[in-house]
């Protein structure tokens, strides 16, 4: 199932051009970066892992204004800001155009 929906994907995204092509291109390269920070942390112990992802969230740029929360296209991404971390609870709050919400104090 998943080669096909590859290919589906593939065959969808061949067809984009111009802006269409610049837009996915900088939305999913921004979704990679943040996924790609588990890989990144994995070799890392537990303690560790709460120090690295504020560095691995720190070097995240934000390289378009058109960037959106994919579960919501109306609220803009401004920026990552790294939150405190509490233990056992990594936060990743994502500012919107429309409403910025600041990190809870822990």
């Amino acid at each position: 199932m998943w080669a096909i929906s590859e290919r589906v994907r593939d065959r969808i995204v061949s067809r984009f051009s111009g802006d269409a092509r610049a837009f996915y291109e900088e939305e999913f390269s921004f979704i990679n970066e943040v996924c790609d920070i588990s890989g990144k942390l994995y070799p890392f112990t537990k303690a560790e892992r709460k120090d690295q992802i504020g560095v691995e969230l720190r070097k995240i740029e934000i390289r378009s204004d058109r960037l959106y929360i994919p579960f919501d296209p109306s609220a803009r991404i401004v920026g990552v800001q790294v939150c405190a971390l509490a233990v056992n609870d990594n936060a990743l709050h994502v500012s919107s155009s429309q409403s910025l919400h600041p990190c809870p104090r822990l």
